[in-house]
């Protein structure tokens, strides 16, 4: 038999509701008694509306607890009494009692859910807005900003490379003129090194090769040794540093010193400048204009060149012809030969003749030597005419040279109608 049960009310099936999950009636009643109820996210899980959609959980609201289910590390933390949580092992607790662990490792949750109220959930979910609300501004004008930074930088590129384009096309930079310096030359002049330095002229001084510049100059002229150029900006121009080679002897030509030194007795007589003050200058005037040097074992002619006297006063004076060739090894053992015969005392020597490669002529203020060919013994030779210098200051006026071209001897030539005193050396022969 059907039995008929009483319908219960609203109020007594909301009085049967845990305090905890209260819905709202009208709408039940609105839908009818067969509608699922509503349950409200924020009362499912615990977290606010906007944390159930975007996935953030809300860090003011507590989840609820479920009774039996064991805490995690945090939460064992928070809802532990602080004489029940553990203490860490390697390390000591203050004070005089020390703390107990707990029985079992995990702790269980309390059977009474923490369930925050209206007012505090709305307050929380103010402060989510807020807080969200400032990121966004915080974002913004982070965004705002490193766009300008990235259009300064831009703008500072441009602007640099504005200035380097135009610098590098400035006419400051460039040598519309043949400007140049030379230093440190004594035969070489400036205006013989245009031609070289012409055809940079309307180029920038950074497209000048020096170093092609100054193989140049080195190669062209005999007498640099080195040559070192760098440029100057204001005004745009070359500076160029020229080291010569230095001279040992200085070549000159046989007829110059013939005529200075004549050989007969009365040419002097037949000088229309005799007895005039500067005719002695005259004759000392032979060696001031050398035809070419001796630097090293190189021969370089001085055609073009503005000689100085000062130059070649140190060095020796060589007679040769201008066309006359020689071997390297000649000129080192004639250099060594010069530099011998000067150290004699008592002797000045004045030129080397090597006119006749195979008759070499010792020049000496005093009389001449004929030293003959240059050998080994050439030195040797050289070195008998040490002890025959007493006798060459006695016999001065009778003596016309000293020959020293034989290896076992030595020869004094007298001069025509002349005669000697006395004669003690027997090695000498008249």
């Amino acid at each position: 038999m059907p039995s008929f049960e009483q319908p219960e009310d609203a109020a007594s099936r909301a009085s049967e509701q845990p305090a905890g999950s209260m819905r709202d009636l009208t709408r039940q009643l609105a839908r009818g008694p067969e509608a699922t109820p509503d349950v409200e996210p924020e009362q499912a899980s615990g977290q606010s509306v906007f944390s159930n959609r975007s996935g953030i959980q809300d860090p003011l609201i507590k989840t609820p607890l479920t009774e039996g289910e064991p805490l995690t590390p945090d939460e064992e933390a928070a809802y532990c009494p602080l004489s029940e949580q553990p203490v860490k092992r390697g390390k000591k607790s203050k004070g005089k009692g020390k703390n107990k662990l707990p029985k079992s490792n995990h702790a269980t949750r309390p059977e009474t859910p923490a369930v925050k109220s209206k007012r505090q959930q709305d307050r929380a979910r103010r402060r989510q807005e807020n807080y969200l609300q400032k990121r966004r501004k915080e974002k913004k004008l982070r965004v705002f900003y490193g766009r300008i930074r990235s259009i300064l930088k831009l703008c500072c590129a441009f602007l640099w490379a504005f200035l380097l384009w135009e610098m590098f096309q400035s006419p400051l930079w460039v040598m519309n003129a043949p400007r140049y310096q030379v230093s440190q030359q004594q035969l070489l002049q400036p205006t013989q090194l245009a031609p070289l330095v012409h055809p940079w002229v309307g180029k920038p001084l950074y497209a000048i090769n020096t170093g092609k510049l100054a193989q140049q100059i080195e190669k062209r002229y005999a007498v640099v040794d080195r040559a070192v150029v760098r440029r100057v900006l204001f005004p745009a121009s070359l500076r160029i540093q020229i080291i010569e080679k230095q001279p040992w002897a200085g070549l000159y030509l046989p007829s110059s010193y013939d005529k200075a030194h004549p050989t007969k007795p009365n040419a002097v007589k037949q000088n229309p400048d005799a007895g005039k003050p500067n005719a002695v200058k005259v004759a000392q005037r032979w060696w001031e204009t050398p035809f070419g040097m001796a630097a090293g074992e190189e021969l370089i002619g001085l055609s073009g060149y503005a000689i100085k006297p000062a130059l070649f006063a140190p060095a020796e004076k060589v007679l040769v012809q201008p066309h006359a060739t020689f071997k390297r090894a000649y000129w080192r053992q004639l250099r060594e030969v010069a530099w011998q015969a000067r150290q004699i005392k008592g002797l000045h020597l004045e030129a080397v003749d090597i006119r006749n490669p195979d008759q070499v002529i010792l020049r000496y203020q005093e009389i001449p030597v004929i030293l003959g060919q240059l050998n080994g013994s050439a030195s040797q030779r050289l070195a008998r005419l040490i002890p025959l210098i007493p006798k060459l200051a006695e016999y001065r006026d009778v003596i016309e040279s000293v020959d020293l071209k034989w290896e076992e001897q030595v020869t004094l030539h007298k001069r025509p109608n002349a005669h000697f005193k006395e004669i003690k050396d027997p090695q000498v022969q008249g």
